[in-house]
């Protein structure tokens, strides 16, 4: 009978070892090799990325557009680069990288395709150009800002892995209509959507509902955000 227990406890801390292992979440800020920054392009896309320590994720931080590939409207990023996994997207203010483009001096955070908090359109209204966006399941980390002024972008999913969106994330995303959360979002920071002025949908989840154009965080009842009243 002991020997039974003993198999059934080992088989159970097995299985919680298992289990942690597959919801482990994305490197911390002083695990990544902030001096290996490397590019990698992909059809119309240059990635300007940094690596783990362990050399088994990478940080895409920017992003050049190609406007000669037909296929530039399309930023499709890769769950993989160099045979790493995409677990973090965005420039972020924990990234000391040297990238202002000349749009803001003061600004602590730049946007993935090279404006600023500030300024999300600057660089040439570089993120007007891209309609349609889509993360792969492995991004774990959105950085604050990181999408800010895509216009043109309609709709978005946020990967089941994510919990939360940062401050500025969809800044000036003027014509984003549909917003696709997971169960794993925990936090919807109050400014995440400013200018977003034609959200139509954003869909109930295991920490969010919806009332009357209302976000709802289910735990407190905290009103996160106000839908647009006469969205098109």
């Amino acid at each position: 009978m002991k020997k039974k227990l003993w198999i059934c406890c080992m088989f159970m801390a097995l299985m919680f070892i298992v289990g942690t292992t597959e919801v482990k979440a994305a490197k911390a800020d002083d695990e990544w090799n902030y001096e290996k920054d490397e590019k990698f392009t992909v059809g119309a896309f240059t990635y300007s990325t940094v690596t783990s320590l362990d050399e088994n994720e990478i940080w895409i931080y920017n992003v050049k557009v190609d406007r000669s590939n037909p296929e530039y409207k399309i930023l499709d990023i890769p769950e993989f680069l160099d045979g790493k996994k995409v677990t973090r997207i965005g420039l972020g203010s924990v990234l000391k990288k040297p990238i202002r483009y000349e749009v803001c001096d003061e600004c602590y955070c730049g946007t993935l395709l090279g404006g600023c908090l500030c300024y999300p359109d600057g660089n040439g209204s570089v993120a007007g150009w891209i309609d349609k966006i889509t993360l792969p399941e492995t991004v774990e980390i959105i950085e604050t800002a990181a999408f800010a002024g895509m216009r043109n972008i309609k709709s978005i999913a946020i990967p089941s892995k994510v919990t939360v969106i940062d401050e500025g994330v969809f800044k000036n995303c003027s014509n984003l209509k549909t917003v696709t959360i997971p169960d794993s979002l925990t936090e919807i920071n109050a400014m995440a959507f400013e200018g977003c002025y034609k959200i139509k949908t954003i869909n109930q989840s295991a920490q969010y509902e919806i009332k009357d154009k209302c976000v709802i965080r289910k735990k407190d009842h905290a009103l996160v955000y106000v839908l647009p009243q006469k969205g098109k």
